[in-house]
């Protein structure tokens, strides 16, 4: 269901990669402000989000970030394709015209997002972005799914997939072109900061000197440099995170799976 690939990207791909008869041609690298550069893929680092590339007619390769790439088009074991810039990953064109096959099934298609339960901090609007980034299923809105459990006496503040089921049981017209249901909710999870204190190494002889001294000193500032970053860390980790979780309910099946799982949204400063 999720895919790897902004499906924003994939009716852009054939139109580069038509440029790129030859099999043995260079790879493109689109920036960001649109400009084109031949050469070769050499290396993703998923560390620092960094493409390493070697322009044409260069020596040695750049190291690039991902934040100034539009996308990279590479011909690799005689196939054309793209580079994942999420992952590194090499996506050749016939996964990229399968999806776009799927694609154009799913525009046949929608889906209905419902309200997500304690959601005060815009977990459903941020899923339902990255759901239009990921398929191309049309999203209806919801207020007659709210109408049809209003008039079933569905207890709107505690929906059951059976109400939701009923629903589109009791109204299979209006539930003729949507493919799922989605329900969700937010949550909180705090977490303490904890601390580590650091105690600098004292020496029984205190004038040591010499080799013995500078390596005191050494050991000191890397424990201080380690207890510091062990702080740090634990000051991004600490405080009040919030977290949603998703359900789809294939409205053919009228089976329920779960979509998202404890998908970080946000943390309160």
């Amino acid at each position: 269901m999720h895919y790897q690939i902004n499906l924003k990207i994939i009716f852009k791909t054939a139109f580069y990669l038509s440029l790129m008869l030859p099999v043995n041609a260079q790879d493109l690298l689109i920036t960001s402000k649109g400009k084109r550069l031949s050469g070769k893929f050499l290396d993703f680092n998923k560390k620092d989000g960094n493409v390493q590339f070697k322009l044409e007619k260069s020596a040695n390769p750049s190291n690039i970030p991902t934040s100034s790439i539009d996308s990279i088009y590479v011909v690799k074991d005689n196939k054309y394709g793209i580079i994942n810039l999420s992952s590194g990953e090499f996506v050749t064109l016939e996964k990229i015209n399968y999806t776009k096959k799927q694609c154009e099934e799913q525009r046949q298609k929608s889906v209905i997002i419902l309200d997500f339960k304690n959601d005060y901090y815009g977990a459903k609007e941020s899923f339902a972005d990255t759901f239009r980034e990921e398929t191309c299923y049309q999203i209806e809105k919801n207020y007659y799914v709210y109408e049809v459990l209003r008039e079933n006496g569905a207890d709107l503040n505690n929906l059951s997939t059976y109400d939701l089921i009923e629903v589109t049981e009791k109204s299979p017209v209006k539930f003729r072109d949507v493919q799922y249901l989605f329900i969700g909710h937010a949550h909180k999870i705090s977490e303490p900061y904890r601390s580590l204190a650091y105690t600098p190494n004292i020496a029984k002889n205190k004038s040591s000197k010499g080799l013995v001294g500078a390596l005191e000193d050494l050991s000191n500032a890397y424990e201080k440099e380690s207890v510091d970053y062990k702080n740090n860390l634990a000051a991004l980790l600490s405080g009040t995170m919030v977290y949603y979780s998703v359900w789809m309910i294939d409205v053919e099946t009228k089976e329920k799976y779960p979509y998202v799982l404890n998908k970080y949204l946000l943390k309160f400063n």
